[in-house]
């Protein structure tokens, strides 16, 4: 009788206990998988409504001055890779909410209308599209 009043009172123990594990919250999720995937000395670009974002991390090749950009462009609901891309001489940036915009300073003629370089591409976040 003794025993089984020890495993019921051992049972009782720990069907009260309940997992407390802690919930990652979608920015939280984003971080972990830049820190795995570029380890230090990225960025994170969130577009306005947070539902999109882009890691980036600039690194130095063969001392030329402009730093070639490594990005990935991830969905922060899903946490899934949308598009990934390695630009020499890169620059990156939201131009609306679904349109990232990608400049390679390297080579890329000025317009001559407007004497700003010429974006390399545009990606649509929402079609999943890549346009020149």
């Amino acid at each position: 009788m003794k025993y089984i009043l020890i495993a019921l009172s051992v049972l009782v123990l720990f069907s009260c206990h309940r997992c407390k594990t802690k919930s990652l919250s979608p920015e939280q999720k984003i971080e972990k998988i830049a820190q795995q995937k570029y380890h230090e000395k990225y960025t994170l670009q969130w577009n306005e409504t947070k539902d999109y974002v882009f890691i980036q991390k600039k690194k130095a090749i063969n001392h030329s001055p402009f730093p070639t950009i490594s990005f990935a462009v991830y969905d922060s609901r899903t946490q899934k890779l949308l598009f990934e891309d390695t630009v020499p001489g890169g620059q990156i940036k939201w131009l609306t909410n679904d349109i990232i915009e990608v400049y390679s300073l390297v080579g890329r003629p000025k317009d001559i209308h407007t004497n700003k370089k010429k974006p390399l591409y545009l990606y649509n976040v929402k079609k999943h599209t890549k346009t020149k």
